[in-house]
């Protein structure tokens, strides 16, 4: 059914280290695109791919953990899955910075507007991390 998670069989607590571990991937994935900027184009792609495929995993994480959840707890729910909403994006943005840093001097503009970025993306990780810390 569209706009309702499938109720999980498992308790909360069995989805929380998944996703406390995927959203630490997702931070490694962050240095690894950062340091991509400065790293020929394979290492920058390769970097991307990852960053990707954690993210991917991180929201059907997400999105199960929050249908361990019970039903009566709709805007917690909403909370978490809008929060890794949020990486998802912070994570887009991310991405276009650090094709946009590529190859340019340390001293360029855009390494800044990376460096924000990445920034931006680890708050947004540390967010879900703390939400989901928080609710076992």
């Amino acid at each position: 059914r569209t706009g309702t998670l499938e109720p999980s069989k498992e308790p909360f607590s069995v989805h929380r280290e998944k996703i406390l571990n995927t959203a630490k991937r997702l931070v490694d994935n962050t240095k690894q695109l950062v340091s991509g900027a400065a790293s020929d184009e394979d290492a920058l792609k390769a970097a991307a791919i990852a960053a990707e495929k954690t993210i991917s995993d991180l929201s059907e994480a997400v999105k199960v953990g929050a249908g361990a959840l019970s039903l009566e707890d709709v805007e917690t729910q909403v909370m978490l899955l809008n929060s890794c909403k949020d990486v998802a994006g912070a994570l887009s943005t991310l991405i276009d910075a650090t094709k946009d840093a590529w190859g340019k001097p340390v001293t360029d503009p855009f390494m800044n507007d990376l460096k924000t970025s990445a920034k931006d993306m680890v708050q947004s990780v540390r967010y879900v991390e703390r939400s989901f810390t928080l609710l076992c």
